[in-house]
């Protein structure tokens, strides 16, 4: 049964996301994208082209700092609905829109989810690997399929992108992993830590494909097993810096997308949260996201500000988003296991175990 179908009162599809999305940092409204401006972007993936689409839709506002924007395009009787987080460099970004992918996944009914990733790295990592490539097929030309060597000779990155969609792939074929600059190598890293950190489960998929010209850095796939018993991809996404760097003068992007089967209608205005939890220091941002996740299951409209260290920022946020209540997580109740929760209009605070969050909140909303 679908995690939405089992909640109070059979709440719709809709709202289910929108809560999920919320959760994850997406509290902005939701961006209606075309069918045509999809068709346009640089690739024939269409989750792919509606990550890009949005991008395009979102970049020319001009973002200074990190900016959570998500939406969606019709492709029949689905959606596909993109999540991409603009000009953020930390690594906490990668997890939000990973997570709002995976919760989806489970939201409309799939099992046995799994995230696999890997790493194309930056220019200089790839052209390290295209390095690798044209010296590989130089020595394997005999082994390489007859109707790859003529690609292999001019573009060994076609011809990668060509052997690693076929069954036969060949033995010792160089993994773009293996290429990495130290920068790349650091965000990948770095991204593995704050995965377990989180509690984020992940494979490495060492020739997981990119989109040319468009990916970079990271590339994630969610996987899951269907209603008939099938395992599929469920969600695509990455790094985009190459992409918004058209757009943009940070070139910063991650992104996330995910079909879903149903046509979603956007509302005027976002849901009302209930509860906004800020956080202050590393220890506290760790704690604040894996909390997320038992708010939006307890039926709660969260939000938070993860992408944001600054503390006076992030109650702006709580104030501008309506939230009824703020939770504050310090180093102190990162260490104890407690949250400061604050009413917005008495002011009067209480701290309460993070683990009894979600029903303390429940019987006050």
């Amino acid at each position: 049964m679908p995690l939405y179908e089992s909640t109070r009162g059979l709440e719709s599809l809709k709202i289910s996301i929108e809560r999920i999305a919320a959760a994850y940092g997406f509290t902005s409204q939701q961006v209606g994208l075309s069918q045509k401006s999809v068709a346009l972007q640089p690739s024939n993936d269409h989750q792919t082209a509606t990550q890009l689409a949005l991008i395009q839709a979102k970049a020319k506002d001009g973002y200074a700092g990190p900016t959570a924007v998500w939406g969606g395009a019709k492709k029949g009787h689905s959606t596909t609905l993109a999540f991409s987080i603009l000009s953020a460099k930390h690594v906490v970004a990668h997890a939000l829109v990973v997570k709002a992918a995976m919760s989806i996944a489970e939201l409309i009914g799939y099992t046995d989810i799994t995230l696999t990733l890997s790493s194309i790295g930056d220019q200089e990592s790839r052209r390290r690997f295209i390095r690798e490539l044209t010296n590989f097929f130089r020595k394997n030309l005999n082994e390489t399929p007859e109707d790859l060597r003529a690609l292999a000779a001019h573009d060994p990155l076609g011809a990668y992108h060509e052997l690693v969609t076929r069954d036969n792939i060949l033995e010792k074929l160089p993994r773009p992993i293996d290429s990495l600059s130290e920068s790349s190598r650091k965000t990948m890293l770095d991204t593995l830590a704050l995965f377990e950190s989180v509690g984020i489960e992940y494979t490495i998929a060492p020739h997981l494909m990119g989109t040319p010209l468009v990916q970079s850095e990271l590339l994630f796939a969610v996987t899951g097993t269907n209603k008939k018993g099938e395992k599929e991809v469920i969600a695509r996404g990455g790094r985009v810096d190459d992409y918004a760097r058209k757009f943009m003068k940070t070139g910063l992007g991650v992104s996330m997308a995910i079909t879903v089967p149903a046509n979603i209608e956007y509302r005027d205005h976002p849901q009302i949260l209930s509860c906004f939890v800020v956080h202050v220091g590393e220890a506290a941002k760790h704690k604040a996201f894996a909390l997320m996740e038992a708010l939006w299951r307890a039926e709660l409209a969260v939000g938070q500000a993860l992408l944001s260290d600054n503390l006076r920022e992030q109650m702006q946020l709580a104030q501008k988003n309506g939230a009824t209540y703020v939770g504050i997580i310090g180093q102190r109740e990162a260490i104890d296991g407690t949250v400061l929760v604050r009413h917005l209009t008495s002011l009067v605070q209480e701290p309460v175990p993070q683990t009894k969050l979600p029903a303390y909140l429940a019987r006050k909303v």
